[in-house]
């Protein structure tokens, strides 16, 4: 089981309002598929089409139960009605997790240094940063005390 990370463990250098712009700590991509960063307490490794998918997931369910849902005009529009709000709450989850999925970034995008401070921005500010909607690992940590085995 990885470790999880907090949001008040990233490393932030607040100088212009980017999350890390700073030389002393750059975000570098790793064949367009991991953001690797540092922390407070060593490095992390995110899956950039992970975080993506999580941070669209979190806006849609926002969006669906505030009932700001893109819609789109059909010409024979359907009434649905829900029952139970289980039901209800599965649909809305799996709607969510299946845009989030189709939209979100694709492995092996290069990203511009801005793009990744935004990604990164953004997953710290989930309240689940750690996984996807449906469990997959999204950050993996190497804690400075693993790191400084592997080089005894």
């Amino acid at each position: 089981s990885e470790p999880t990370i907090e949001a008040d463990e990233v490393v932030v250098q607040d100088t212009s309002g980017s999350l890390f712009n700073d030389v002393s700590n750059p975000c570098y991509q790793y064949k367009g598929k991991y953001i690797i960063t540092s922390l407070k307490s060593g490095l992390a490794l995110i899956d950039q089409h992970r975080a993506h998918v999580r941070i669209l997931f979190d806006q849609y369910i926002t969006n669906i139960r505030q009932q700001r849902g893109a819609s789109q005009q059909v010409l024979f529009p359907e009434i649905v009605e829900y029952t139970g709000g289980e039901v209800h709450e599965e649909i809305c989850d799996s709607l969510a997790l299946s845009l989030a999925k189709a939209a979100a970034i694709r492995p092996g995008k290069i990203l511009s240094g801005e793009e990744m401070d935004n990604l990164l921005a953004s997953l710290f500010s989930c309240q689940e940063s750690n996984l996807t909607p449906d469990g997959k690992t999204i950050i993996s940590k190497l804690t400075d005390e693993e790191l400084e085995k592997r080089f005894k």
